[in-house]
């Protein structure tokens, strides 16, 4: 009698999920809209050089992809620029406070 309780309340508890799925109920199932998103009008992201900066080849080599790569495992290619690079400075990198590690 015991067992029949434990596998009654299994059962029950495996069920109650399936009560969850039902299509008629608000939100059960949503249909794709039938456009894409909206058009972003925010200022875009800037891509590529800077302003009168020639684009880079990070290709060292025929057949070498022209993105930031490790060559063999040794080598980087395409991570040259340094610790001084003005793309990465942040003028205030503790504006909203520090994390002290504590």
């Amino acid at each position: 009698m015991k067992a029949l309780r434990f596998v009654f309340a299994a059962l029950l508890v495996a069920a109650v999920p399936l009560f969850a799925q039902r299509p008629d109920r608000p939100g059960g199932e949503q249909k794709p809209p039938s456009h894409g998103p909206s058009a972003y009008h925010g200022t875009p992201r800037a891509v590529g050089p800077e302003k009168g900066q020639a684009p880079r080849n990070f290709s060292d080599k025929p057949g070498h992809p022209d993105t930031p790569h490790v060559d063999k495992g040794k080598v980087w290619v395409g991570h040259d620029t340094g610790r001084d690079d003005v793309r990465l400075h942040m003028d205030h990198p503790w504006e909203h406070g520090h994390f002290t590690g504590g």
